[in-house]
């Protein structure tokens, strides 16, 4: 074992020498490519192509020529040492050493992120130390010696070429270090990006449950907080550089200015760097509240957008807009604080040289001397280097500080509790599963360790199939008591302590850890069939999803041998073809495959779906019914050939008549030999069932053989006698199958509850069969765009901000804060050459002087020979002192002046910029909830949600922060050549031949950088879609092991959306670079031509400040201009994608319409009439309402019945509008409901759906989202569902949280919690669509008695989920392909052998039994 170990610690350590002299292969100048076809170019290429970035020629070259570029261009310079992969692998491991070397306590994520990039880190702070320092204090030196020699008398040719000569060289030096260290730190940051990332979606996959992680959190934390991570490794070595870097420049300060004035220029240095890093703190604790508000408004937005069709039915989008625009009003009184401080403190850096040069000619007044030009502007260019790394520092401190909220709310998910138990295997080989006195919980942790499970005699005995065993300790309660235990029949989830993130909050109190399930001891032999029952919340699904292990074993043992596989109540469907999904990543097998599909009843749908079993399905599986997705969620299960099945309520959302094939040929034909743990409400079932458990108060009440049971007469024998004895066999109507893509078209109205649709494919066949070629996908590929940014788009956002006015004014303040800021170095320059003290400086020097030609090589040794004249000079005399007195207090005003300018232009700007995306937040948002629900059934919610949430990350703290840096340097450039150009006109000369250059390359860039930003987008879009998929669908892809499946797909479209941000960052260096070596050129020419006619120039000291402002453009300003600028239309390309969402989408008719509003008390009868409705879900779609007729008189009840497909919930779909009719009217008390507005209409009418639907907030804020009923109100209802037990029970009762779905609610209790909030609406006219499927036989009893009690006002279309609950209906309406077969009374259709419904109710019959 230990030479093993030793042979791989030798090859590993072999290949990490071999990639380090790899890598560090980068130094060589020019490396050979012809060998490294199959490598990223990025990984091949030499020290000057990497300075260069001359692997993105190619991309913008491209671009430019044909107009745009593809995706595989771009992914053939990926490099596989960028890989999500590889680097979490070693992330991992660090995050492992950290764990085991500190423990849980005293971990920190922080000092792991720095482990993990600290050898690149800390090479890339070194790279730009010495780069900077040599190179701008070479370019000191150089400039000190040229101003020098401008008090010179005579030229000297040579030795001018060669001044200039040397500012050229030490400008490139900085080019070469500042490109490097770019470099350096974006392929540091895209690899601890990648690696944070798969690190955290591995983590959530193994998650025991995500109750306090929402979606919503977790693509923020993906999308935003990691992109914080990301730009603070990209900044971060300039804060490790600036200490060193200020160091080197102050020694050079102290050699041309001495100790005494350098200690007071680093005084004001270190007074205004204090200021900005108070400021940048204040900005810390400013954002961490921001990012609360973010949080909640992302994560209420993904719950509207799961729940778009229920909130339109419910007329609630004004209610839910509200809460999202009061939400946003919060972030955006955070994000204006944040921007204040942000922009003045990138401001303030402007303000360094002058307040610098100030304080240290003040100390030279103090001292009786005067400051020099030479000494005055080398200052300058020694402090205005600092300025350059000070215009990037408050870039580099907004991320970091803000990186230091994303550590914070990272962590704790990296410290959450994983499904990691690993069950022992029974003792008996025959027994699958075996529970003994086991109890568990949702919250509390697990034993530490559990003992191994092997079963005593007395435990075998007493839990053997043979035997009956009666929990003694169960209380036997009256009929109509519901659990006051909160837990999940569904998947259970604990509850969410508020509705704050929890992540932030370390204050939140532990949730409750009372057991869930208690003493459960059940044995489970292998080829089994296990019934499962017992009335809502009785924990039913909670003992599924113990054995999957997402609860924590408290006490007691568990041992299980086998494989899962899991059908969950609630299915879940990828974004996949319907084969995909029953495959699930399975091998293709055509036999098992065709059982699979018959066993599940999917032959049908199949035939007649557009493309059969390659009919794409959406997202959430909008475009299948509900007992589509249950079919094929079932088809999966029995596909994949486990040893243990976990069925789930699975034919609660079918009809009796494919209930009884499948139960007949998918659960006990095809999985027989097979461990099968079926729960159902269905007790007709159970008799067929090897083994019943029968659950009440999260235990178990009674187990053994339906005739045991029966034997007993308990609990189990009355509900079977109440509920069976009758003849009552629980059938199963029809759950109503949604549109399905039908002819390669996309119906629009499908969502979780299901529409019908079947009835379509009748007609569609009477259609011309279309060739493949024209079959449409579901999901269009997103619009990613293309080219430069349109004009329309930057109207479009300043009439957002208020105006062209407005507009013209932020540009206005923005030159005049930097006119101000430039007229500094103007004044100085006029202060100097007005000194009298100017030729009197320079005499001793000249004198000093061997030959007027002779280069001043050492010119610092010249401060100590005028720091003597200083010393021997006269006295200054009062007009001389009154003078200096009044160009101090002019340059003092002027400073203080920008200040106060600049801080109006900072309020200004911020104010403008965040008004306008809060306008755009909210006219998209009121956009989107207008949208029709075909618009959403065919946009894949990570698509929208990127909208809201790095679309509008990106307008709020990217584009501020771009644009104001874009005006601040076009300002200071405009100004600094017009000064420049005015000291010396030849100068134009070389900058008209720059600048055609310049927009020559930035012509080439710009398209190639638009594209390259729009990639970005789209892959992003497409990586959030799958990290919602997987949170939604945790449970299943676990239970199959599918995670690594799910994690490879993720791996690759993470590499695909880093690559492409990681081009997307190192594009701007591409033009960068060349701006600065055009920028070194063009301050090489401006010298040489300043010293070659320095004898002819007007005024040296603007000669020298001419020169100094070329030494600043030269020292990045020129590529920051080109940069800003680009990253400014970059971040334009988020308002576009916007824009376009709120111009282009479609919407919904008039939510109210003044003339024709209905009066309040309308509808006051329920009288409604359909005459010749016909209703198709998209033009050119079959019609699947053919000409409905039929008079529904007040208060009446009526049954609808039929088959999968014959439209009944289609009915309801015309009656709320959701699509608009193809002809025909509604009349609702002889109103034309097509004449009204959208909520005038569905606020009087009320839908209880088949998927009961939930939101995250309080109980009360679930029963009356609007806040119009009273507390006794709220309790009346809830009591009338049978759910006030439950409630009361809570801690905070109507208070009590509810969490994202209602997952700390079974699924159960959701549906009587809708049932209440609908007895509240106290609408006239209602539609039941399945609205107890979900609920056990003995409560659904209870829940048609209220029915009738509390609806015998209203008139009510029932759609039957059992028959004997409509067979009390006045009128039974039965639906065949789209019509009405019969419509009449219940006794009058029975009566007759030949009707629809006698044929049903016999079909019923012969499933078991009599029906009522």
């Amino acid at each position: 074992m230990s030479e093993t170990e030793n042979r791989t610690s030798g090859h590993g350590r072999t290949d990490g020498r071999a990639k380090t002299r790899d890598t560090l292969k980068v130094l060589l100048p020019v490396r050979p490519c012809s060998s490294h076809k199959t490598r990223s170019p990025m990984d091949t290429t030499g020290l000057l192509g990497t300075l260069m970035y001359s692997f993105l020629t190619g991309i913008f070259w491209k671009a430019h020529r044909q107009g745009g570029i593809t995706q595989d261009a771009l992914r053939r310079l990926m490099s596989d040492r960028d890989a999500a992969a590889v680097n979490c692998e070693r992330f991992e491991r660090l995050w492992q050493d950290e764990m085991d070397g500190r423990g849980e306590n005293d971990v920190s994520l922080k000092r792991v992120i720095f482990r993990f990039i600290r050898t690149r880190f800390l090479i890339a702070s070194a790279i730009l130390v010495v780069g900077l320092s040599s190179g701008f204090l070479l370019t000191a030196y150089v400039l000190y010696t040229a101003i020098l020699y401008l008090e010179e008398p005579g030229n000297s040719i040579g030795y001018s070429v060669a001044l200039a000569f040397s500012i050229f060289i030490s400008t490139a030096l900085r080019v070469v270090g500042m490109n490097f260290m770019w470099y350096t730190n974006m392929r540091t940051a895209v690899r601890l990006r990648n690696a944070l990332m798969l690190t955290l979606y591995k983590k959530v996959s193994r998650l025991r449950n995500t109750s306090e992680l929402s979606v919503g959190e977790m693509v923020n934390i993906c999308v935003n907080d990691i992109q914080r991570l990301f730009d603070a490794a990209v900044f971060g070595p300039v804060l490790i550089a600036f200490p060193l870097f200020v160091l080197l420049i102050l020694v050079g300060c102290v050699l041309v200015v001495g100790i005494v004035p350098t200690l007071v220029g680093t005084a004001m240095l270190i007074i205004v760097f204090a200021f900005q890093t108070c400021l940048a703190r204040l900005n810390v604790r400013i954002r961490q509240k921001c990012v609360v508000f973010t949080d909640r408004r992302t994560r209420l937005l993904n719950e509207v957008l799961n729940c778009v069709k229920l909130i339109k039915m419910y007329a609630w989008e004004d209610s839910f807009q509200q809460n999202l625009t009061e939400i946003r009003k919060r972030e955006r009184s955070q994000l204006q604080r944040s921007g204040y401080l942000s922009s003045y403190t990138f401001g303030m850096a402007l303000s360094v040289c002058p307040a610098v040069i100030l304080a240290v000619a003040i100390c030279y007044k103090l001292m009786e001397s005067d400051i020099t030009a030479a000494q005055a502007f080398t200052l300058l260019q020694l402090f205005g280097s600092l300025t350059t790394i000070m215009y990037i520092l408050p870039i580099a401190i907004k991320p970091l500080t803000e990186s230091v909220v994303s550590v914070q709310r990272i962590q704790p998910i990296l410290l959450k509790s994983e499904v990691s138990q690993e069950w022992d295997a029974p003792s008996d080989p025959s027994h699958a599963l075996v529970l003994t006195n086991a109890s568990f919980s949702w919250d509390a942790p697990p034993q530490s360790a559990p003992e191994p499970a092997h079963e005593s005699p007395a435990e075998m005995n007493a839990n053997t199939k043979y035997t009956l065993v009666v929990d003694d300790t169960i209380e036997n309660e009256k009929e109509s008591e519901k659990e006051s235990e909160k837990e999940k029949d569904g998947d259970d989830k604990p509850e969410e302590p508020n509705d704050v993130d929890t992540l932030l909050d370390k204050d939140v109190p532990a949730a409750s850890q009372a057991p869930t399930l208690r003493n459960i001891s059940l044995v489970v032999p292998k080829s089994h069939l296990i019934g499962v029952c017992g009335a809502v919340g009785s924990g039913k699904s909670s003992l599924l999803s113990s054995v999957l292990d997402q609860m924590n074993l408290m006490d007691g043992t568990v041992a299980l041998d086998g494989t899962f596989a899991y059908a969950s109540q609630q299915a879940w469907i990828m974004n996949a073809s319907v084969r995909d999904n029953i495959l699930f990543g399975e091998p293709f097998s055509q036999e098992k495959y065709d059982r699979a599909i018959f066993s599940c009843c999917l032959q049908k749908d199949l035939e007649i779906m557009s493309d059969g079993d390659k009919t794409e399905i959406g997202e959430r599986g909008v475009n299948v019914s509900g007992g589509q997705k249950q079919r094929i969620s079932l088809a999966r299960a029995y596909y994949s050939d486990r040893d243990i099945y976990l069925l789930d309520d699975p034919l609660s959302a079918v009809d009796a008549h494919v209930g009884k094939h499948i139960f007949t040929h998918c659960i006990r034909d095809a999985l027989r030999g097979k461990t099968v743990l079926f729960v159902s409400h269905q007790l007709q079932y159970l008799r067929d069932c090897d083994y019943v458990v029968l659950m009440r108060d999260g235990a178990i009440s009674e187990q053994g053989t339906h005739d045991q049971l029966i034997a007993a007469n308990g609990e189990y024998a009355r509900l079977i006698d109440t509920f069976h004895g009758r003849g009552d066999e629980e059938e199963h109507a029809s759950v109503e199958e949604g549109p399905v893509s039908v002819s390669g078209v996309d119906i629009d109205t499908a969502s979780e509850e299901g529409t019908d649709i079947d009835d379509m494919f009748e007609k569609s066949k009477e259609k011309p069969v279309k060739d493949t070629e024209e079959i449409v996908r579901l999901m269009d590929e997103e619009d990613r765009g293309s080219g430069r940014v349109a004009f329309a788009t930057y109207r479009g956002f300043i009439r957002y901000a208020g105006g062209p006015c407005l507009a013209f004014i932020n540009v206005l303040l923005m030159f005049l804060s930097m006119l101000t800021s430039i007229s500094t170095s103007v004044w100085l320059s006029i202060w100097l050459q007005d000194s009298l003290k100017w030729n009197n400086q320079t005499e001793p020097i000249l004198a000093n002087m061997s030959a007027p030609s002779e280069p001043v090589y050492k010119p610092l040794l010249y401060q100590s020979s005028e720091g003597d004249q200083y010393d021997d000079a006269p006295d200054v005399s009062p007009d001389e002192d009154d003078q200096l007195t009044f160009f101090v207090l002019v340059y003092i005003g002027i400073f203080l002046s920008s200040l106060v300018i600049l801080g109006i232009t900072c309020v200004v700007f911020i104010v403008t910029i965040i008004r306008a995306s809060t306008r755009i937040h909210d006219s998209l948002l009121r956009k989107i909830m207008r949208c029709p629900m075909s618009f959403f059934d065919t946009t894949p919610l990570g698509r929208i949600l990127n909208r809201f949430s790095k679309d509008m990350d990106e307008v709020d703290l990217l584009l501020p922060t771009n644009l104001m840096r874009c005006l601040v340097f076009l300002s200071v450039l405009v100004l600094m050549q017009a000064i420049i150009a005015i000291v010396l006109p030849l100068y134009l000369i070389a900058l008209a031949v720059v600048l055609v250059a310049g927009l020559a390359f930035y012509i080439l860039f710009r398209k190639g950088y638009c594209e390259v930003k729009r990639y970005d987008n789209t892959s992003r879009s497409k990586l959030v879609s799958h990290i919602s998929a997987t949170m939604q669908g945790l449970v299943t892809i676990r239970a199959y092991g599918q995670e690594r499946r799910f994690t490879s797909r993720f791996e690759e479209l993470l590499d695909v959306n880093s690559h492409m941000l990681l081009m997307f960052t190192m594009a701007p260096r591409w033009v960068a670079v060349r701006m600065d070596v055009m920028a070194a050129v063009l301050v090489g020419m401006l010298a040489l031509l300043v010293l070659l006619s320095k004898d002819t120039l007007l005024s040296t000291a603007l000669a020298a400040m001419a020169l100094y402002q070329s030494v600043a453009v030269s020292g990045g300003l020129l590529q920051e201009v080109v940069v800003s600028c680009t990253q400014t239309e970059s971040s334009f390309i988020s308002v576009e994608r916007m824009l376009e969402y709120i111009e282009k989408t479609p919407s919904e008719a008039e939510a109210r319409i003044q003339s024709t509003q209905p009066d309040e008390s309308w509808p006051t009868s329920g009288d409604l009439k359909m005459q010749q409705v016909k209703m198709r879900y998209r033009p050119n779609l079959p019609l699947v309402l053919k000409g409905i007729t039929c008079h529904i008189r007040p208060r009446e009840k009526i049954g609808i019945v039929g088959r999968t497909g014959s439209g009944k919930s289609s009915l309801g779909v015309s009656l709320f509008r959701l699509v608009e009719n193809a002809a025909g009217e509604i009349l609702l008390d002889g109103v034309d409901i097509a004449s009204l507005g959208l909520h005038d209409l569905r606020s009087k009418l009320s839908i209880i759906p088949q998927d009961p639907v939930l939101f995250a907030g309080t109980v009360r804020f679930n029963l009356d989202p609007l806040n119009q009923h009273s507390d006794d109100e709220l309790w009346a209802a809830l009591e009338k569902t049978y759910i006030k037990q439950t409630v009361s029970a809570l801690e905070k009762q109507l208070e009590a949280p509810v969490i994202e779905n209602g997952e700390n609610f079974s699924v159960g209790e959701r549906q009587l919690v809708c049932m209440a909030r609908v007895l509240l609406r106290n609408s006239k006219v209602l539609l039941m669509d399945e609205a107890t499927a979900a609920i056990d036989t003995e409560t659904d009893s209870l829940i048609q008695q209220t029915i009738r009690e509390a609806f015998k006002d209203c008139t009510m279309l029932i759609i039957a989920h059992r028959l004997n609950t409509v067979l009390d209906c006045d009128r039974i309406m039965v639906m065949d392909k789209g019509q009405i077969a019969e419509f009449g009374k219940p006794e009058v259709l029975l009566a007759d052998p030949g009707s629809h419904l006698s044929a049903m109710l016999a079909a019923a019959e012969h499933n078991h039994g009599n029906l009522d």
